[in-house]
């Protein structure tokens, strides 16, 4: 079963994550809140992964990031390796999905992808 490396930028102000939500119309996990990131490209160190669909997505170069422990998610016909990163830096919201800032307990309520469910309750 193919593995896939995905990173997530963690962004917090106050007690609040920032989260944005997949396109309606994107055929992997429609219309789903999540942390941004994406798929780590074969062979690419995994910060630069990072930091490279941080400036796609939300056009921001944070100005630190920390690895935090990684988890792996099995979904029927995939899985999927999470490397989240905490992240800091003047952050300005530029992207064209829907986004918000979700106390944990508010995330909770949303439709997010399976795998990022043992995230939150790292989180606490």
């Amino acid at each position: 079963m193919k593995v896939s490396a995905v990173v997530l930028g963690l962004v917090r102000q106050d007690e609040r994550w920032f989260l944005q939500r997949r396109d309606p119309g994107n055929n992997v996990l429609p219309g789903r809140w999540e942390f941004p990131g994406g798929k780590a490209g074969i062979g690419e160190p995994l910060e630069d992964a990072l930091r490279r669909e941080l400036a796609e997505e939300l056009d921001w170069k944070p100005s630190s990031v920390a690895a935090m422990e990684s988890l792996v998610h099995r979904y029927p016909d995939r899985i999927v390796r999470l490397h989240p990163f905490s992240c800091d830096g003047q952050f300005e919201i530029r992207t064209s999905l829907s986004w918000g800032w979700f106390t944990l307990d508010e995330m909770r309520g949303l439709s997010m992808p399976e795998a990022n469910r043992p995230l939150l309750e790292r989180l606490r």
